[in-house]
């Protein structure tokens, strides 16, 4: 007996030593990402806020227990929420920003608006140590439930990359320690890789084996789609994950398949090949596609691993299964050691190399000069030396340019220094941003005053444009046009302004405001002359300029204008071409029918009128038969009886009789084909219309 006690004892005496050892020299980073996304939701409820203390409690150790080790975000989640994280050895990765389908990726002021999001959210947890890496965006190239469709489409690969990677490059700076990802969809090639010429890794939204949205599962189909993630991972040379797999357990009875079976073997398809998963998602969510007071009958509600009251459903069990007893006794040991050494996390496949900095003599540096050497660090993505001078030599910046920006003598160069200490501002996102940017503003305005020089102020109206200031850049834009107006003559204020909207990146969205701005003070202009010939001329320019770069709704005011404002000019009728050309090619064609039957009705005599009949009856074949019929018969017979080119009105005579023909209209026809005869006898419709008549006759018989 007391044998068996001893050598018991030497059991749990060993047993405890080798928890011991495993303890010490287990290192505290994580190995494959083991996880889940992660909301803040429950059954009945519309914010986090109403989320019971106890089941977020409840969330982390039922992860624990499942092998969990980490979990990705769509917000930021609240410090408490971190503080059970750190508690139970859980990592986060944390999207901070969120751009999609709706940005416009060529907009500066979204740009900032975004970077300032992600940065200001990166610095409320760069502290933590549970947050391993930081997400930028979700499911590129956000064709899913977006009316607009592809931003890679839209505005191209390049265009699309440039803006994300300013995202990055913005988080890069605040936190330069941790990996940056964003997520992306396997649709095609480039679209899953999207930031892969920036990002620090890799992370794709692939539903693993999930051959269509009727949840059919291919096993081996599984096992090709996570080959294809690998090969983009190797093709792009940077590790990846797959960010969201998963199955809807309301497939469950229509596919006969179970959604621990396809957990387990999704899984089984990633495990050791890539750097990680995360299933989608923790627990049914019931705010996701009707009320949120029940439960729907939608896929989009039933893909948690976890019902929303968290009664573990099939998908927990297969997370559970996927690992071993002693894996996770493991992991509860690294997420032991890490929270009692109070270890940073950072991804262990992720390893920031350290640059060289350029050779610079910073103590001699002007400000101008320190700018231009962090600008470099940042185009070098040399975050790490970045992060160590950028805090010194932003310091130094705002105290030159302070000193050297004094409103009490405005010159070319304390512009340049103030608006120098505005960009530092704006980096540092400080509360003095604002305060730096009106004096930017006031001293323009003074400038511009003192010099009687406008040109400065849309100097700068580009660069604050170009920086997201749009407010400021228009009210620039506004007292240019001004000073412009009351310093030189109509004829050369209203070139001087043209010219200024046409140079401004004109015509892109962005601008659109500011070169309004120029263009509605021009037609004030133009308008304001005596010489009608003259104003015609110059808002045809304009409302052409408008057309050209696919700004139709701006061209149709202009034409408008000239119709309205000189109905009895020989520009009108022009103007009213253009009309119903622009509403031709939008398909808005009762609007083109309408401007073309003004065209041949008022301006008979016009050689327009002779080209807007043949239009107006192309219009009229784009309706359904019935329709067309319906507008054919009363605008032939309107448009017989003008003074019109005989060459264009037998043909119109000779349709109307067909299509009295067509409708019965024997009389009808019978006469318009006469008409044809004896007022057209030389015309090649004369003898159709003969041979027509004599065809009437015999069915009269």
């Amino acid at each position: 007996m007391k044998s068996g006690k001893r050598i018991l004892l030497a059991g749990l005496i060993a047993f405890a030593l080798s928890v011991l050892l495993l303890f010490l020299f287990i290192p505290a980073h994580m190995g494959q990402v083991r996880g889940v996304n992660y909301s803040l939701c429950y059954p009945k409820t519309v914010h986090f806020s109403q989320v019971p203390a106890e089941v977020i409690e409840k969330d982390f150790e039922m992860m624990r227990q499942a092998g969990i080790n980490t979990v990705r975000t769509y917000d930021m989640l609240p410090d408490f929420v971190l503080d059970i994280a750190e508690k139970k050895g859980i990592c986060v990765i944390e999207t901070v920003c969120f751009p999609g389908g709706w940005t416009d990726f060529t907009s500066p002021f979204q740009l900032n608006i975004l970077q300032k999001q992600a940065v200001s959210n990166v610095l409320k947890h760069k502290g933590r140590k549970c947050v391993i890496a930081w997400a930028i965006w979700n499911d590129a190239p956000f064709t899913f439930g977006s009316e607009k469709g592809d931003v890679i489409e839209r505005y191209g690969s390049e265009t699309v990359n440039s803006f994300l990677k300013q995202i990055y490059n913005a988080v890069k700076k605040t936190d330069p320690s941790r990996p940056v990802t964003g997520s992306n969809m396997i649709h095609y090639e480039e679209g899953a890789a999207v930031g892969s010429g920036f990002l620090d890794f890799m992370s794709f939204n692939t539903y693993v084996g999930l051959k269509d949205w009727n949840g059919t599962f291919d096993a081996e189909y599984a096992d090709r789609m996570v080959d294809e993630a690998l090969s983009l991972s190797s093709k792009f040379g940077k590790p990846a994950l797959i960010s969201e797999m998963g199955y809807s357990s309301f497939w469950e009875k229509a596919s006969g398949m179970t959604q621990r079976k396809v957990v387990s073997r999704q899984i089984k398809a990633v495990d050791k090949k890539l750097i990680g998963f995360l299933l989608f998602e923790w627990c049914d969510n019931w705010n996701k596609s009707g009320r949120p007071d029940e439960l729907d009958n939608t896929i989009e509600e039933h893909w948690g691993i976890n019902d929303g009251y968290r009664a573990p459903k099939g998908g927990y069990g297969g997370m559970k299964d996927s690992i071993s007893a002693f894996d996770r006794l493991v992991n509860r040991l690294r997420g032991m050691k890490r929270v009692m050494l109070g270890k940073k996390l950072a991804l262990d496949f992720y390893k920031p190399g350290v640059k060289q900095s350029p050779a610079i003599n910073l103590s001699k540096a002007d400000a101008f000069e320190k700018w231009a050497y962090l600008r470099k660090l940042e185009s070098e993505e040399n975050w790490i030396v970045y992060a160590k001078v950028s805090g010194g030599l932003l310091s130094g910046i705002l105290e030159e340019t302070e000193r050297k920006s004094s409103p009490d003598s405005i010159n070319k160069d304390t512009v340049k220094y103030q608006y120098l200490n505005w960009l530092v501002h704006r980096e540092l996102m400080d509360q003095s941003e604002r305060a730096s940017l009106v004096k930017l503003y006031d001293m323009l305005l003074r400038y511009s005053a003192e010099t009687s020089n406008p040109d400065i102020l849309k100097e700068y109206a580009s660069l604050l444009s170009e920086k997201g200031e749009p407010v400021y850049s228009r009210k620039l834009i506004e007292e240019y046009a001004g000073m412009v107006v009351s310093k030189f003559p109509p004829e050369e204020a209203a070139d001087i302004l043209f010219n200024a909207g046409k140079e401004m990146k004109m015509l892109k969205s962005e601008r659109l405001s500011e070169t309004s701005v120029l263009f509605g003070k021009y037609i004030e202009v133009v308008i304001s002359e005596n010489d009608q010939h003259k104003s015609c001329e110059a808002l045809f320019k304009l409302g052409n300029l408008y057309q050209e770069k696919g700004f139709y709704d701006k061209a149709v005011d202009v034409f408008r204008l000239i119709v309205d404002k000189y109905p009895r000019d020989d520009a009108t009728v022009e103007a009213l071409n253009r009309l119903a050309r622009i509403y031709d090619f939008r398909g808005q064609l009762e609007k083109a029918e309408y401007e073309y039957s003004r065209i041949i009705f008022n301006y008979p005599e016009s050689s327009l009128a002779v080209d807007a009949v043949p239009k107006m009856m192309s219009i009229f074949a784009k309706y359904s038969h019935d329709t067309r019929v319906e507008k054919e018969i009363p605008f032939l017979e309107k448009v017989t009886g003008l003074n019109i080119d005989k060459s264009i009105l037998v043909k119109l005579t000779y349709q109307l009789a067909s299509l009295y023909e067509s409708r019965r209209q024997t009389e009808k026809a019978t006469a318009c084909y006469k008409k044809v005869i004896d007022e057209f006898p030389d015309s090649s419709y004369a003898s159709f219309a003969e041979k027509d008549l004599e065809r009437l006759k015999v069915k009269d018989e």
